[in-house]
């Protein structure tokens, strides 16, 4: 690329030349290889796991990977599932701690009893989302998780879709 002048955008001089805007788009499959971490490397919440947490994370990851049309993406480097492009459970394991966050139309007002569950932050908890995070102390109810990760999924999903996944 020609020098360009102090201040000056090189991205039309990009665009000129190659027809194409310099950052890709969502839609584009390139961006979408863009977002997951590189081979060989390990997405934050793949790296320094204790062993209860990191059992857990398999656990939610696996029940969650099986269910119809569900894609895993790393957005901000944390593991989220997402069905149809819509997240409906994110999830990171650093620092000794497990933490998700999924959507409860139904049991939010019981999950929130739970010490663990707070209401999800930037306005999400107003819509159902909670979050719960889980030190290497203390015990993580994996069974309850599989059913709230259930609920996220049939709240989140397509009505056909989430009619394939027993309540």
């Amino acid at each position: 690329m020609p020098p360009t002048k102090r201040g000056s955008n090189p991205v039309p001089e990009l665009r000129k030349r190659t027809g194409k805007s310099a950052r890709p788009r969502k839609s584009d499959p390139e961006s979408a290889r863009l977002r997951k971490p590189p081979p060989g490397t390990k997405a934050k919440s793949e790296s320094a796991k204790p062993g209860k947490l990191a059992a857990a994370e398999a656990a939610l990851r696996a029940a969650g990977m099986a269910y119809p049309e569900v894609t895993e993406d790393f957005p901000w480097g944390h593991r989220t599932l997402k069905v149809k492009g819509k997240a409906f459970i994110f999830m990171s394991n650093e620092d000794g701690a497990l933490g998700l966050s999924v959507k409860l139309p139904a049991s939010a007002d019981f999950a929130l009893m739970q010490p663990f569950a707070k209401p999800t932050g930037y306005g999400l908890g107003k819509s159902g989302w909670v979050s719960a995070t889980f030190t290497t102390k203390d015990a993580v109810p994996v069974p309850l998780l599989l059913a709230w990760l259930r609920e996220s999924y049939r709240a989140i999903a397509p009505k056909k879709l989430a009619s394939l996944v027993p309540r």
